[in-house]
C-alpha cells in the first residue's frame, strides 16, 4: 500500500482527520494528561495563543493538536460510544433511542478542568472540530 492509502487507514482508525498546529504545553493544567503529552513536545508555534518562535532560537514548547487530540478521542470512545452504533432505532419516530450527545459538550466534560481558562475554549472547539460534530453520542 502507498502512503497515501496508509494514511487514510490510519486517520479512520483514530476516528478523526487532519489536524494541524500545536498548543503550548502551558496551557495544559491537568497533570497525568502534561505528563502524558510532555515527549510529544515539538512544536514552535501554538495555534491557541499565536506564539510563535523561531526553530533555531528556542527549543520547541507546544504540543502537537493532533497528539492531544488523539489522547483526548481515545478518553472520549472509552467513556462514551457512537449513538448510531449502538443505540435502538425507533423507525415510528425516525430517531434513535437513548441520550444522545453533541460532541462538543462530551468533549467539554472529558477534558473539564484540563486547560487553563484563557485558553480552554478555543481548545476545546479545536478538539471537538477534529473529532467531527456529525457524530452524536451516547455514554
Amino acid at each position: 500500500m502507498g502512503f497515501a492509502k496508509n494514511r487514510a487507514i490510519e486517520l479512520d482508525d483514530r476516528g478523526f482527520g487532519e489536524v494541524e498546529g500545536g498548543v503550548c504545553l502551558d496551557h495544559i493544567r491537568d497533570e497525568c494528561l502534561r505528563q502524558r503529552l510532555e515527549d510529544a513536545v515539538t512544536e514552535h508555534d501554538c495555534v491557541v495563543c499565536d506564539k510563535a518562535l523561531p526553530s533555531e532560537m528556542s527549543a520547541p514548547f507546544a504540543v502537537p493538536l493532533e497528539e492531544l487530540t488523539d489522547v483526548v478521542a481515545e478518553t472520549v470512545r472509552h467513556f462514551y460510544s457512537v449513538a448510531s452504533e449502538v443505540l435502538p432505532w425507533d423507525s415510528e419516530e425516525h430517531e434513535f433511542i437513548g441520550p444522545q450527545y453533541e460532541t462538543w459538550p462530551v468533549v467539554e466534560e472529558i477534558t473539564d478542568g484540563a486547560f487553563d481558562r484563557a485558553h480552554g475554549s478555543s481548545i476545546v472547539e479545536l478538539i471537538s472540530a477534529a473529532i467531527g460534530f456529525e457524530n452524536s453520542w451516547t455514554p
